[in-house]
């Protein structure tokens, strides 16, 4: 009987760790290359985009055209102060 226990036990293991990596691939933040709103090449949108919080200004959405993202085609710009961005 020990042997189905064991076996059990390693059948139960092996699902935890197929759960467990298939739960940390998924993105924690919504919009994480500001993508969204999209903007047209050169065009600015005043903000840092959908499920964002910008603040103290000086932060805006911008296409490629204007500043290379890492990846996608948008990324955040922000300047000005010292007490200004996003979260």
């Amino acid at each position: 009987m020990t042997t189905k226990a064991n076996a059990l036990s390693v059948v139960l293991a092996l699902c935890l760790l197929l759960a467990v990596g298939q739960a940390s691939a998924q993105n924690l933040l919504v919009n994480p290359g500001f993508e969204s709103p999209s903007t047209a090449p050169g065009v600015e949108y005043y903000g840092a985009g959908d499920a964002w919080t910008s603040f103290g200004g000086g932060i805006f959405t911008v296409a490629s055209i204007v500043n290379m993202p890492h990846g996608d085609s948008q990324s955040l710009k922000m300047f000005g102060g010292c007490c200004s961005g996003a979260y």
